[in-house]
């Protein structure tokens, strides 16, 4: 079923692949502001900054040494024709 409005739609997935250095690295990408989730996290009053840090450090390290970590995001999308009037 295509949505509507949009003919000939095509779905598929695009994967990346990140690595970061360690911990500070990783929490590093969120600092800048930049797009929606470090704009989240810079708007935190102080006392919520330090426990989000707290937790992304301990989902991050997962009872391991810091050090290098790679993960791979994915995301769905599609392109699709919209059909002359």
């Amino acid at each position: 079923m295509e949505p509507p409005g949009l003919a000939e739609v095509v779905p598929d997935i695009i994967t990346t692949h990140f690595e970061f250095a360690d911990f500070d690295d990783y929490w590093t990408s969120f600092l800048s502001g930049d797009r929606p989730p470090g704009q989240m996290v810079m708007g935190l009053a102080p006392d919520q900054h330090a426990k989000l840090e707290q937790e992304v450090r301990h989902v991050f390290l997962s009872g391991r040494r810091d050090g290098p970590r790679s993960f791979i995001g994915a995301a769905w999308i599609c392109k699709g024709v919209v059909p002359a009037a």
